[in-house]
């Protein structure tokens, strides 16, 4: 005897029928879960950040940015920009990191990233792209 097919020819069909079916609800569904983490891990990492665990708040605002949490690579981009002149030794300065997570978040609607983007000067930008780690120009 053998098992029953679940795939076969025809399920492709078939799923995609249910697709059109469910429609956005599906979707919803399916990308609910990834949005829930990110803003979950957000959360974490704030109340890390707002009580001075700089590293472990570092590490939870990463997991909501890979999640493409706006406001996580918004404070993520300026703890990495400042490193350890606000943080201390548990924020390394990596302004080419700082410079990619404001950009993702000024593209995501982020008008405080819009505006530490706008401040920088433009020689600051080109040297944070090309990666060479120098102090910003206060």
């Amino acid at each position: 005897m053998t098992a029953p097919t679940i795939v076969g020819p025809n399920s492709l069909g078939r799923v995609a029928k249910a697709i059109r079916h469910l429609g956005v609800p599906l979707l919803a569904l399916l990308l609910a879960p990834a949005g829930a983490m990110a803003a979950d891990e957000f959360e974490r990492g704030m109340q890390a950040y707002e009580t001075s665990h700089y590293a472990q708040a570092v590490q939870l605002l990463q997991q909501a940015a890979e999640g493409n949490h706006v406001r996580a690579q918004e404070v993520l981009g300026m703890m990495y920009w400042y490193g350890p002149r606000l943080y201390g030794n548990d924020v390394p300065r990596n302004a080419h990191y700082a410079l990619e997570m404001l950009e993702k978040a000024a593209g995501g609607g982020s008008q405080a990233a819009q505006l530490m983007l706008g401040t920088m000067s433009r020689r600051t930008i080109v040297e944070a792209k090309a990666g060479i780690e120098e102090e910003a120009n206060d």
